[in-house]
């Protein structure tokens, strides 16, 4: 409710708001940020310098129009990297990218640990132009947290219920394997007995969480 509670503050027009509106501008919320920018605009603010400049561009999201304004203040910036919006931190570290200022190098290792695959993506593509070494980039990669599921957890369920590992990692075929895997083995304990027929069974589990490995590889976050 922190952006209504700025746009009512342009309604008043009273000028001693203008400090709390100007420091909004680096609020870690965009929907804040917007707000402020449009009671300041509505009071008849403009940028007076690029700091300023910059804080309305951001505020806007006129991300590319931020190169034009000539020397950018990068420590102000990097503030908005703080944004819970993924789109935010991604328009922010590939900006950082384009500017390449050494500064920036703190920001981009950090962007390579993000939660967001999209904002680590964008993190890798500016690492060079951040003045990072690329021998930091995997180091940031597998720092990362994790969104996925566990490819470890998936293996150990295929090896003991063949069929559920699969299911656990959004297989939905993974329940039918199950089910038909010790039906099977069941059958077969009749007339071999259980230890030979569950033998074969585990035996084919093994070779399920090879699989497993390789199939979990190409999946996100995993």
């Amino acid at each position: 409710m922190r952006w209504i509670a700025a746009i009512a503050l342009g309604e008043v027009g009273d000028p001693d708001t203008l400090p709390v509106l100007l420091a909004a501008l680096e609020d870690h919320d965009k929907y804040v940020r917007y707000g402020a920018v449009l009671a300041l605009e509505k009071m008849g603010w403009h940028p007076e310098n690029n700091e300023d400049r910059l804080k309305r561009f951001v505020a806007f999201q006129e991300w590319s129009a931020i190169p034009g304004i000539g020397e950018v203040p990068v420590k102000t910036l990097m503030k908005y990297f703080d944004d819970s919006d993924p789109k935010i931190r991604a328009s922010v570290v590939t900006l950082l990218g384009i500017l390449g200022d050494p500064e920036a190098e703190m920001i981009c290792e950090r962007a390579m640990s993000d939660p967001n695959p999209d904002v680590r993506w964008k993190a890798s593509l500016a690492f060079p132009q951040c003045k990072v070494p690329l021998l930091y980039l995997p180091r940031g990669f597998f720092r990362r947290i994790r969104t996925g599921k566990s490819l470890f957890g998936a293996m150990v369920l295929n090896q003991l219920f063949l069929g559920l590992g699969y299911f656990y990692l959004g297989k939905w075929w993974g329940v039918l394997l199950f089910v038909l895997s010790f039906s099977t083995a069941s059958l077969l304990a009749i007339p071999y007995g259980i230890v030979e027929s569950y033998s074969l069974l585990y035996a084919v589990a093994f070779l399920s969480v090879i699989h497993t490995w390789y199939t979990g590889k190409e999946m996100q976050d995993l």
